[in-house]
């Protein structure tokens, strides 16, 4: 009994967090998707949000992305993330900075991605596939496939895999990913 009563607490709570994917104004194909966004996170001024399948969102993360952001397969972005498009321009003296022009720049995260808590992601970065964020960074550059990257601004600390590994790993397509978890969050609910 006890067993049951937990079970069916986490598969309330992973359902509603299937659910924000579509209350935020995706499309509901993305409940097939397996996105989870968990409470909290705000998306505001957001235009041309792409997911991937198997996406996590961990709680209070925001997406302010007037540009856009693709978010690959695969993807856990963990609790408290920034994601920012908009760069404000501070070069002209004479022009108070909340009246320079903008720039826009779409993020791209690409497939099998882990970002960390409390991490701040700007306009115009990829995030590479297989990459690893460390908590607490800022990334403003394009981070390498497979690198595990840290600080602020961060940089590449080590890759996950040597290079032969790392030139397996992009051939892969994870086609059996599914049938792996069938026991994890991932399982249908």
């Amino acid at each position: 009994m006890y067993t049951k009563l937990i079970d069916l607490y986490y598969t309330s709570r992973f359902l509603s967090a299937r659910l924000r994917s579509i209350m935020k104004g995706f499309q509901i194909g993305n409940f097939k998707k397996k996105i989870y966004i968990m409470p909290h996170c705000i998306f505001e001024n957001y235009r041309n949000v792409q997911f991937g399948n198997y996406v996590f969102i961990n709680h209070h993360t925001l997406f302010s992305t007037p540009f856009g952001i693709k978010i690959g397969n695969f993807v856990m972005i963990g609790p408290h993330c920034i994601f920012t498009t908009v760069e404000h321009g501070y070069s002209d003296w004479k022009t108070p900075m909340i009246f320079q022009k903008t720039k826009y720049k779409e993020i791209a995260i690409e497939d099998d991605v882990w970002i960390g808590a409390n991490v701040t992601v700007v306009g115009g970065v990829t995030i590479g596939r297989g990459a690893v964020i460390a908590a607490g960074s800022v990334v403003t550059k394009d981070v390498p496939a497979y690198a595990i990257v840290g600080g602020v601004p961060a940089k590449v600390i080590k890759y996950r895999f040597n290079e032969a590994t790392r030139e397996k790993a992009r051939k892969s397509a994870f086609e059996n990913a599914e049938s792996l978890y069938k026991n994890h969050l991932w399982k249908a609910r």
